[in-house]
């Protein structure tokens, strides 16, 4: 749902709100979009998402995600469609700079530094840990590893003007829908990543934001199980609430406070004995590609 509401701005063609909760800032979305409506971007994102779900079901092994986004692209510049691309990329990376090592500020960025540590290492975890489950019961992530990779990361990225990075759920479950088994996805992605900064650059520019919106919009609703969400709601009334409170909490707050909420709940219920410990596994539907 998180993921869904983000898309808004791309989808209505608008600027995205500057609200710090997802939900405010997909009301606000809403309105600019209906003020001043354009139909474009949003006929592209349903119906990119649309091919995608139909033929990924059809046509598993076909990489639907890549083949609408280039047609996306190709209608936009031959029809002249009034729709947001990306535009125009870096053809390089930054420059190598170390003048932020000698700011006064330094050592007092150390607690925030920390902070950001904690909540990037616990949002890489829980993609690892999503990651895991749409692959199957056989997988599991090395926790050691995911969080050394990433800390050696952005340990080198500031140096170049760089942001902290994370692993991301959205991208993580485009990935595994892909169908991607080992270290070599993750390598070959750099490489082409690299590859289309500097020589394709412009033909990735071309490409509309409403149809990589698309792309994820169809990511999201592979991602939900109502099977799933049934049996597990009606293992106790208990278990119900939690995931009721978790859901909501991920809206109106974030997904790291969700999670925390949702773990502070399920350990109470099971401290005062109100809810009781049955590990069963929830039913995955066999006639998918990937059961979450």
């Amino acid at each position: 749902m998180v993921i869904t509401l983000q898309q808004f701005p791309l989808i209505f063609g608008v600027a995205a709100s500057d609200s710090e909760k997802v939900w405010a800032g997909a009301l606000d979305v809403i309105q600019l979009g209906f003020l001043d409506f354009n139909p474009e971007p949003i006929a592209i994102a349903i119906l990119v998402g649309l091919v995608i779900l139909a033929g990924s079901n059809k046509f598993s092994r076909v990489p639907f995600a890549l083949v609408t986004v280039i047609a996306a692209a190709a209608a936009t510049q031959i029809f002249q469609l009034n729709v947001a691309t990306i535009g125009s990329l870096p053809a390089r990376i930054g420059n190598f700079d170390l003048s932020f090592t000698q700011s006064d500020n330094l050592f007092a960025l150390v607690p925030s530094a920390i902070a950001v540590a904690a909540l990037a290492a616990l949002e890489s975890l829980l993609s690892a840990k999503v990651a895991d489950k749409m692959h199957g019961a056989n997988e599991k992530h090395d926790s050691n590893r995911e969080l050394f990779g990433q800390g050696l990361a952005n340990i080198v990225v500031p140096f170049f003007g760089g942001v902290p990075a994370t692993a991301a759920l959205a991208r993580t479950a485009v990935n595994v829908r892909s169908h991607a088994q080992s270290k070599l996805a993750a390598f070959s992605h750099s490489v082409i990543l690299a590859l289309v900064v500097i020589l394709f650059a412009p033909l990735v520019g071309m490409i509309p934001l409403s149809a990589l919106a698309g792309v994820l919009l169809a990511t999201t609703a592979r991602m939900i199980k109502p099977k799933e969400l049934l049996a597990l709601a009606k293992e106790t009334r208990l278990d119900a609430l939690v995931l009721i409170c978790t859901f909501v909490a991920t809206i109106a707050i974030d997904l790291i406070s969700a999670v925390i909420i949702g773990l502070l709940l399920s350990l109470a219920f099971r401290k005062t004995g109100l809810a009781k410990i049955d590990r069963r596994y929830p039913p995955v539907d066999q006639k998918e590609t990937l059961g979450d």
